[in-house]
């Protein structure tokens, strides 16, 4: 919405500004009620101006909140169907999901219940609930073609915090054309104060089951002020921008809480055109979202900007759940139902969520929780992760004139590459050490003989100088590096979580090594490319160190492994010196005879000095008389 009426109106009398602003309250109304929805929202937020603070006057937006937003509750979450003896018969959820096409082309969504068995005043009244922060409100209910029933007249009641207002929905729909399919306003309130917190309360109070009377709720519509975000990030000289994408195998992402009696998330497989793809989900059963118990996906990044994936629509089992995305310490609530409502049915992840203003200066926590609670009636719903991408900062290093590339291999037996720890112990006393690498023979289909190196999270210390890990330190400047693992045909175990630092000028990167073997056959003879890395600083000589940053009793018990083949870099030769030049003589030959000459003549003059000064004292001793 744009700015809001000048800072000259509250300079009017008192009696005037309210006359005035009465009369557009009563104007937007009436427009609401005549749908011309737009001029009404406007001169709402003209009447809106007593609670705006000093010039100048903040930009307002419309917040619009959908009945399938997790940030609405409805109760009660289940109501009892009773017996002709008495007491509760079966449960039953008192509020239904109706789905229809807009006029637009858009899925919508809206909630209903009836007075069926109402109890208003008790746990079983049907009521929903929300909280928000804004200086204006408008209910909608579900549009007239729609209903099937029209809610009786003071069936409604609704309520901003302590104010409440009995709600004649009745004559509201009567001045809506049967065949409309628009949301309907059926309540309004502006003139809020700003920065304060509300909460509304929409009621129904029949309580007679003959006839059966209803309440529908499509959304609210909030005005709030626009946040003004100032870009944390410029990019500066000798930067890049790059996307990075973490699947939902990453090692980095931990799927929380660690399962005790059982694991509530599955990993699921699934076929997307000849590329096999992963993703996870969980549910909520047994689900109690309370503290760490609740079900979440957690990883960090530093990066400018991030984009939340869920799976794709047409591999959920169960409907989305009340979901929420928190970047740091502040929460977001994502409305996946009515995303994946008007998502294609299709094997395309779905974007859930984005932020594209982070600081790449520090590291950022990202969280996606599972709040939906156990159904009493046992309705089930889920959340599904796919993959997250996140733009990352990445530093341009200088290129080097004439320099020249060339392509090496260094073998899993190369004596430049360190295997530690050498040994480790099985007990405490270290009374057997052994070697936790193994080194494996393997015959390709032409006869020829590879080797690799393989290790285990069994007995793996995940710090320390008991750490697996591999290290080698380049002999030269490089400016790519590529690790490769054993073929798929040779792999004993399930991939163990990995990372590869690069030092001093990288640091440490996951390695998704399940991602990297997930397409490609089990009968594949040749080493499998697990990571790489290019645009080093060539003017550094750098070392890499390849971990095993898994550990069996952790985990679900299960090993896991580790296996490294050979690796691949590109060397940045820089180019020959060029010869130096003779240094030319400083002097000419005549300088030279010149200084020589002068040289002699100072010897000469100072020869016949000393000469001239020892005659001297002679004839002094020669004048002295002789002592009597």
């Amino acid at each position: 919405m744009a700015q809001l009426v000048s800072h000259n109106a509250r300079e009017l009398h008192p009696l005037v500004l309210n006359l005035f602003l009465s009369i557009f309250g009563f104007l937007s109304c009436w427009l609401q009620t005549s749908r011309r929805s737009g001029v009404g929202l406007v001169i709402a937020g003209l009447w809106i101006v007593p609670g705006i603070s000093a010039s100048p006057s903040p930009l307002l937006s419309n917040v619009t909140i959908y009945a399938t937003n997790p940030r609405i509750s409805y109760h009660p979450e289940s109501a009892c169907k009773g017996t002709i003896f008495g007491g509760c018969g079966v449960r039953y959820d008192p509020w239904d999901v109706e789905t229809y096409k807009s006029p637009y082309g858009v899925m919508e969504t809206y909630y209903r219940t009836s007075s069926w068995q109402n109890h208003p005043g008790s746990t079983e009244a049907r009521q929903l609930v929300f909280a928000f922060k804004g200086h204006a409100l408008f209910v909608y209910g579900a549009p007239r073609k729609q209903i099937e029933q029209f809610p009786s007249a003071g069936s409604h009641e609704i309520c901003l915090d302590d104010d409440c207002h009995i709600v004649d929905v009745a004559v509201i729909y009567a001045l809506e054309p049967p065949s409309s399919n628009e949301p309907v306003l059926i309540w309004m309130k502006v003139g809020l104060r700003f920065g304060h917190d509300y909460q509304v309360q929409i009621r129904l109070l029949e309580t007679s089951e003959r006839p059966v009377f209803g309440m529908t709720f499509h959304h609210f519509v909030y005005t709030d002020v626009i946040e003004d975000r100032i870009p944390i990030y410029r990019q500066g000289e000798n930067q890049t921008l790059i996307n990075v994408t973490y699947h939902d195998t990453n090692p980095r992402i931990s799927y929380l809480p660690t399962p005790e009696s059982y694991d509530p998330w599955d990993k699921e497989y699934y076929l997307f055109g000849t590329y096999h793809q992963t993703f996870h989900r969980t549910s909520n059963w047994g689900n109690h979202p309370e503290g760490n118990l609740i079900r979440r996906v957690e990883w960090t990044l530093e990066g400018t900007a991030v984009y939340i994936f869920g799976a794709p629509r047409i591999q959920l089992k169960h409907p989305p759940g009340h979901t929420d995305i928190c970047i740091d310490t502040k929460c977001h609530a994502i409305d996946a139902a009515r995303i994946y409502l008007n998502s294609p049915f299709n094997h395309d992840p779905v974007l859930l969520w984005y932020d594209t203003n982070l600081n790449p200066a520090k590291t950022t926590t990202v969280q996606i929780r599972f709040l939906q609670k156990e159904s009493l009636f046992g309705r089930l719903f889920g959340m599904a992760f796919s993959r997250a991408v996140f733009t990352r900062v990445k530093q341009i290093y200088p290129s080097i004139d004439g320099v020249r590339y060339l392509s090496h291999t260094v073998d899993d037996g190369d004596q430049g590459v360190h295997y530690l720890p050498y040994t480790t112990c099985r007990e405490l006393q270290c009374r057997t050490p052994f070697n936790p690498w193994d080194v494996e023979t393997y015959s390709t289909s032409s006869g020829r003989k590879e080797t690799f190196h393989r290790t285990s999270t069994w007995l793996n210390a995940l710090q320390g100088e008991n750490n697996r890990r591999i290290d080698y330190r380049f002999p030269c400047f490089v400016s790519k590096i590529s690790v490769f693992g054993a073929p798929p045909a040779q792999l004993r175990h399930p991939h163990g979580k990995q990372e590869i630092c690069i030092w001093p000028s990288v640091g440490c990167t996951p390695v998704d090594a399940e991602q990297a073997y997930l397409n490609i056959p089990t009968s594949h003879e040749t080493p499998v490319l697990i990571w790489s890395i290019d645009g080093l600083d060539e003017s550094r000589l750098h070392s890499i160190e390849f971990r095993l940053i898994d550990r069996t009793e952790e985990g679900d018990g299960a090993i896991r492994g580790l296996t490294f083949s050979h690796m691949d870099y590109v060397e940045a030769r820089p180019p020959p010196r060029p010869p130096s030049p003779p240094v030319p003589f400083p002097f000419s030959i005549w300088t030279l005879l010149a200084l020589l000459y002068a040289l002699i003549c100072v010897i000469l003059i100072g020869i016949r000095w000393i000469n001239y000064l020892s005659r001297d004292n002679h004839r002094d001793e020669e004048r002295r008389p002789l002592l009597r």
